[in-house]
């Protein structure tokens, strides 16, 4: 699969897995709300979402390239900072 889809597939799945997405994006969000700069939350959640997908497509965790969940991580990271902490000030 080409990196830029297989990031495009991990990041929807976040929102579309009501469970990963009540479970995990929802706390992250409210932890970046308090702490913006700890990026280590994200990368958690990356973290989650990647073993997820690899577990409902039947990849290896390893298949994914570090890049793809570096970009990964700058993508929620940037989409939590633009549109959740932003709004709720």
């Amino acid at each position: 699969m080409h990196e830029q889809n297989l990031k495009d597939a991990i990041f929807v799945s976040i929102f579309n897995d009501e469970d990963m997405y009540r479970r995990h994006y929802v706390p992250t969000v409210h932890h970046m709300i308090k702490n913006p700069k700890n990026k280590a939350r994200v990368a958690e959640l990356v973290d989650n979402a990647t073993m997820k997908f690899c577990k409902n497509n039947n990849m290896e965790y390893a298949q994914i390239p570090k890049e793809v969940k570096n970009e990964l991580m700058q993508e929620i990271y940037q989409e939590i900072i633009q549109d959740e902490v932003t709004r709720n000030r």
